[in-house]
């Protein structure tokens, strides 16, 4: 379901995605899963 939402649907709402379109795909955490937007929100700050 997850995949389906994020990976293949409204993908620019992924906190993985938001987190590597502003910091780079290696400041990703490996434990940040797709629907922690606020947690991605404070990643980038």
């Amino acid at each position: 379901m997850m995949k389906r939402k994020y990976c293949q649907g409204d993908f620019e709402q992924c906190a993985r995605y938001i987190v590597c379109k502003a910091l780079g795909r290696d400041k990703v955490p490996a434990d940040l899963t797709p629907s922690q937007v606020d947690k991605a929100k404070q990643i980038i700050r």
